[in-house]
């Protein structure tokens, strides 16, 4: 048997949306019974492990997105496009639906749209209509598409496909003997197949990039996620509680005057996945949604590789996934994880040379209703983006202008008619109070330091080697030196006629980037709202490649100056003449060896190695995951807080980890966080994590103080009401 002519065969079940609609009928029809059937078998008669979880899955985002496609004639878009297409759809379609099913079945007597019952019957339905018109809208279209799988079982993708394996063993082995050797060694074994990749280009086909760069994504991300089985972070223990309520009213409250409550990606589409597909709705947080977020490098690899080359691209793509904010975001914040996936889905749309067809117009709306259901501040992020291509493309006439101002009002109205519908407009409100807020420090204390992010400080220089380590320093060195490289790309793009072909559309885009860059370091409040990784994060979406872009110019540059010292010193002629011979290799040595070392820098793997205090390295270092994660104590303590409380009482402890007692039965109106602690508070936790360590941090505009437990008064042995592991003071009234 010819095992090779079948693998160069296969048939293509990413792009079934170009399949003849006879076949593609019968995939959809097999996927929908057999998930029905375990629904049914599961619900009547014994649970079936995993099958209901795995089809489940495809159900939702997978199978609503192939239909919308053939609906609108999408076809030949590739494997990326055609899959993350239809992942992007299908989760707006989720959102849309919600939303729709909250508003109305309450009108005809359902109270609780947002159960199973309710969830299942309409999505079979919505799923049957969409068929229907995808039949007759597309039934002809026959262009049976396959796969060439030659080479997959090569030894360099059996080391890819080790990375998530890997990532995995490794934080069972962290968790059970707290050993993170194997961790460390996907650290080196990611950056050695790297070099490897670049170096010998005949070892790893191109075809199978986006392979690579997905696998060095989800390992990371997983390696954070999973640490723990509860969530760890910030801003996500909110976004579970909300999620929560919605779940158990089986109601989504639009009411709740809060920015994260408006966002359905959070308070309803995880209601949809964790009643259809039966798992803890923590699941969605810490598996779902990281692996949705790990397609981000690949889609910008193929934003990339159009406008540059394959070897600048998977550059670029390594250099995003190496800052650590790309790592810590879905164990930190879920809804900008997603929000930016939509953003790079929607620049697949609009930076390519043809103009958007009406079909991709239509993507457009699912896309940016994706956007602006998951992430207000990136929503306003990706308007500033928006507007400032379309007035470039305004001033330069000679250019045929790809964004419309249909464009822009289109994602205006939605923009608009949500924020001012969900929450009381809270986040139309906000952004109002944001924009005042920006001019009023503008006026009053442009030179204050407190206004702006401790991060925003350092980036002009000022605190840098406040930590006098060898390893912090170095690091910080090369962060400095890409930002250095950014802003000589930028300089390139600007005034010279570049080598490839960035298009217009992009050249703005970068500009842009790197003036929010700058506008947070100087104009006050700006880096304290929306955050300066988060910022920066969003940024790199766009200025990955022009660092690469900026270590060439300075490379060029490096090989005019020994030219002309070579005339003058004879000594360096040989050296000269074997740089030029092999110029493309001595740069590529040199962009490696920089890559690697912001990476390894940025996921801790140095400070590890090196004993020196870590930035934040959960997954690698224990005196980080001994503060950072919550213990089972922790939630058996906040359990018997929730079950013995009154009903007049607050609670005190860290504000850093107030979020944490959301999911774990505690009220949000009993939970308060101080600056010090006071007397008048009825209760105060004190995690094991604190307890270990033997202080709390508390803070108050993004000023940190450390109190010293043992000097705390309140801390008395005749105020402890419980004590294992976690501990609860009752604090009396003055």
């Amino acid at each position: 048997m010819d095992y090779n002519k079948i693998l160069s065969n296969m048939p293509n079940f990413f792009q079934i949306n170009d399949w003849k609609f006879k076949d593609f009928l019968k995939i959809i029809i097999i996927i929908n019974i057999t998930f029905l059937a375990l629904v049914l078998i599961e619900e009547f008669i014994f649970e079936v492990f995993f099958l209901r979880q795995f089809f489940g899955f495809i159900y939702l985002v997978l199978l609503p997105g192939y239909i919308i496609l053939r609906i609108l004639r999408l076809h030949d878009l590739g494997i990326i496009k055609s899959s993350f297409f239809s992942i992007g759809i299908s989760i707006a379609y989720i959102a849309l639906i919600g939303i729709l099913i909250n508003i109305f079945l309450p009108f005809i007597g359902i109270n609780s749209p947002l159960s199973f019952v309710p969830i299942f019957s309409l999505t079979l339905i919505s799923f049957f209509i969409l068929i229907v018109i995808a039949y007759f809208r597309d039934k002809d279209f026959s262009n049976y598409s396959v796969i060439n799988l030659k080479g997959l079982f090569s030894p360099i993708i059996f080391t890819i496909l080790l990375f998530p394996i890997l990532s995995i063993l490794g934080v069972l082995l962290i968790n059970l003997f707290e050993n993170n050797f194997t961790l460390l060694f996907l650290n080196l074994l990611v950056c050695i197949t790297f070099t490897i990749v670049i170096f010998y280009k005949k070892i790893l086909p191109e075809k199978y990039y986006p392979l690579f760069i997905w696998a060095i994504s989800i390992s990371f991300i997983l390696q954070l996620t999973l640490i723990s089985k509860n969530l760890i972070g910030s801003d996500i223990h909110l976004e579970f509680y909300l999620f929560k309520l919605t779940e158990n009213a089986g109601l989504w409250d639009t009411s709740i005057p809060m920015t994260v409550n408006s966002m359905a990606i959070i308070s309803v589409v995880p209601v949809f996945f964790s009643k259809l597909l039966n798992i803890d709705g923590i699941w969605v947080f810490k598996l779902i949604y990281p692996i949705i977020f790990s397609l981000v490098p690949v889609a910008l690899y193929q934003v990339y590789k159009a406008q540059t080359n394959t070897n600048i691209a998977l550059l670029a793509s390594f250099f995003f996934m190496g800052f650590h904010k790309f790592q810590e975001m879905m164990y930190t914040n879920a809804r900008q994880g997603i929000a930016e996936f939509f953003i790079v889905l929607i620049f697949l749309l609009i930076f390519k040379k043809e103009l958007m067809s009406v079909s991709e117009r239509f993507l457009f709306v699912f896309f940016s209703l994706g956007l602006v259901v998951s992430h207000y501040g990136s929503t306003y992020v990706f308007i500033i983006f928006l507007l400032f291509i379309w007035l470039s493309l305004l001033i330069n006439r000679n250019t045929i202008r790809k964004i419309k101002e249909s464009t822009i009002v289109t994602f205006f109205v939605i923009v608009l008619s949500y924020y001012i519908y969900s929450s009381q407009s809270i986040n139309f409100k906000s952004i109002v109070f944001t924009f005042k807020g920006l001019f009023m420090n503008i006026y009053n204390n442009f030179l204050d330091p407190s206004v702006r992010d401790p991060i925003a400080i350092q980036a002009i220089g000022i605190g840098i080697f406040d930590q006098m380590y060898f390893f912090h320093i170095m690091g910080k060195i090369i962060f400095y030196i890409t930002m250095i490289f950014i802003v000589i790309g930028v300089i390139i793009l600007f005034f010279k006629k570049d080598n490839f072909n960035f298009l217009k559309e992009f050249k703005p885009t970068a500009y842009i980037s790197l003036l929010l860059l700058v506008s947070s370091v100087i104009v006050p409040s700006i880096s304290t709202t929306l955050g300066m990784k988060r910022i920066y994060h969003l940024a790199l979406l766009v200025l990955s490649p022009i660092c690469i872009i900026g270590s060439i110019g300075i490379y060029n540059k490096f090989l005019k100056f020994i030219e002309k010292s070579s005339k003058y010193i004879i000594i360096l002629k040989p050296s000269y003449k074997k740089i030029i011979k092999n110029k493309k290799t001595f740069f590529n040595l040199l962009i490696i060896l920089l890559l690697c070392l912001y990476f390894l820098f940025n996921t801790g793997f140095m400070m590890e190695i090196s004993n020196e205090p870590s930035l934040g390295s959960i997954s690698l270092n224990y005196d980080e995951r001994k503060y950072e994660l919550f213990q089972e104590n922790d939630v058996k303590g906040l359990k018997f807080l929730s079950e013995k409380k009154g009903n007049s009482f607050t609670i005190c402890f860290s504000p850093q980890r107030w979020r944490f007692v959301l999911y774990n039965g505690i009220d949000f109106d009993d939970v308060k966080a101080s600056f010090l602690p006071k007397n008048q508070y009825r209760y105060l936790f004190l995690r094991w994590g604190e307890k270990e360590v033997g202080e709390m941090v508390f803070s108050k505009n993004y000023s940190f103080n450390y109190v010293d437990i043992n000097d705390c008064s309140f801390f008395e042995l005749e105020n402890k009401i419980y004590n294992s592991g976690s501990e609860i003071y009752f604090i009396p009234r003055p």
